[in-house]
């Protein structure tokens, strides 16, 4: 909707490795979305997620995570998101700590399309 907004995330999951090295990931994560309206007033959206990835490297020290993600609207406040409104994301850790989600948003009983690209940066 041509509008940044902050995320801050948390996530907990449960991975599986094969010969040593992770491999496999399942998480349930809360993205907390700040946007601002005309007054300044800040709004606060929380999406409810869980997602998948693969670590698609065979070398333990240089991981390359993809993966997929589907959440849905569980806090609404403001304008930004409509209820009944669902995320889909795929996420590709680009570098130690960093990662980028190309991301949609479906809302309006999936009438409604919008893109988003997702840039974390975490620990």
């Amino acid at each position: 909707k041509n509008q940044p907004v902050i995320d801050l995330s948390a996530e907990i999951g449960i991975l599986f490795s094969k010969k040593g090295i992770l491999k496999n990931q399942y998480y349930l994560s809360y993205n907390q979305l700040s946007d601002f309206d005309e007054n300044s007033k800040v709004n606060l959206n929380g999406f409810l997620n869980i997602g998948y990835r693969y670590n698609l490297s065979n070398v333990v020290k240089d991981p390359n995570w993809l993966g997929l993600e589907v959440g849905f609207l569980v806090a609404k406040n403001g304008d930004l998101f409509k209820n009944n409104t669902y995320k889909f994301g795929f996420n590709w850790e680009i570098g130690k700590y960093i990662s980028v989600s190309p991301q949609f948003y479906l809302s309006g009983d999936f009438k409604e399309f919008y893109p988003a690209i997702r840039i974390g940066f975490g620990f």
